[in-house]
């Protein structure tokens, strides 16, 4: 398996198309992407996989300060949104107002002992794991972790059921499993997966072409906006367990 076989998805890539989101503003890409036609039977989405009780309680209990955050837009049709089962994933979904598909698959790279340690932390403490990873950052896989090899085999079965679809899908997850989305559907080639540039705040846009798909970003927010601190009370920005996929 690798996340450079995007041209092997043949005719059923050109029906497809997704749309990814890291943080914040969804909804209205959402809406502009519901806006257009789609053409073909309609393949109904894997079955929900329902999260932990204190998830499903806190993205309820957070919707009405969604609405103070920013206006609640009309409901979405015609768009099946998937989220990863973290809380910051599932409250940028919550104002579309949809059905919304619930996927561990879409989980954030799992950084083993690593998770919740800063950069300068895991350089500190542990630099012989800071040096492989540095050294090979597509197969290096952190203690008791993950590594992006293991994330492409975790998302293949993701991938088969986006290549299906034949209306929009609006992808809400997180950086290093955006990067290997986009990586299979632009061709990339597999040790360029780790360094593709996923910039926060921004709607991907994936189109299919004859040949291939055009990849077009969409930024949602300007300089001067701030983003409400509900999408990150899980997990600190800073941290390995939201940042040890940063290409740098």
């Amino acid at each position: 398996s690798s996340s450079g076989g995007g041209g092997g998805g043949g005719g059923n890539v050109q029906r497809s198309r997704i749309t990814m989101s890291e943080f914040g503003g969804a909804a209205e890409a959402a809406a502009a992407l519901a806006s257009e036609p789609v053409a073909g039977t309609v393949i109904a989405p894997p079955a929900p996989i329902r999260t932990s009780n204190d998830i499903n309680a806190s993205v309820a209990a957070s919707e009405e300060a969604w609405r103070q955050a920013r206006p609640t837009p009309p409901p979405i049709e015609r768009v099946r949104v998937w989220t990863s089962t973290l809380r910051r994933t599932c409250l940028t979904a919550a104002p579309l107002r949809v059905d919304t598909v619930v996927l561990p698959a879409l989980d954030e790279i799992d950084a083993g002992i690593c998770d919740g340690m800063t950069y300068a932390e895991i350089e500190a403490r542990m630099p012989d794991v800071a040096a492989a990873r540095s050294a090979d950052k597509l197969n290096y896989r952190y203690p008791m972790g993950e590594s992006y090899v293991d994330l492409i085999q975790r998302l293949e079965p993701v991938i088969f059921e986006l290549e299906r679809s034949k209306e929009p899908v609006l992808v809400v997850a997180h950086q290093a499993v955006l990067r290997v989305l986009l990586s299979y559907f632009t061709d990339s080639k597999p040790e360029q997966t780790p360094f593709m540039s996923i910039p926060l705040h921004t709607v991907i846009q994936i189109t299919p072409q004859t040949y291939g798909c055009q990849r077009t970003d969409i930024a949602l927010l300007t300089g001067d906006e701030h983003v409400p601190s509900l999408l990150d009370d899980d997990s600190d920005a800073s941290t390995a367990s939201n940042s040890i996929d940063v290409g740098e």
